[in-house]
């Protein structure tokens, strides 16, 4: 169980197992059908670990931030096209 204080006004108690199943199934299903994975997670926490829906949807929005921020920290880096030939 993890219990995360919010600020003093309420505690958030969530069990890890669910979790662990709900990512790796919305991971596949998300790269099998080309869907985003909060179709399917913020559903899932909403019926299975019974978190409030503003909870969830921050959740989903929280577990895209990692794999976004890498690839957009890799795709900012500055190109040297000096080497590059230029088109005729």
């Amino acid at each position: 169980m993890l219990d995360v204080g919010l600020g003093g006004c309420y505690t958030l108690t969530v069990a890890y197992l669910p979790l662990l199943v709900i990512g790796p199934i919305a991971g596949v299903l998300a790269g099998m059908f080309g869907i985003g994975g909060g179709l399917i997670i913020v559903p899932a926490l909403l019926f299975f670990v019974k978190m409030q829906e503003l909870e969830a949807i921050g959740t989903s929005l929280a577990a895209l931030i990692p794999p976004v921020g890498l690839l957009g920290g890799s795709s900012s880096t500055a190109t040297d096209t000096s080497t590059c030939s230029s088109p005729r």
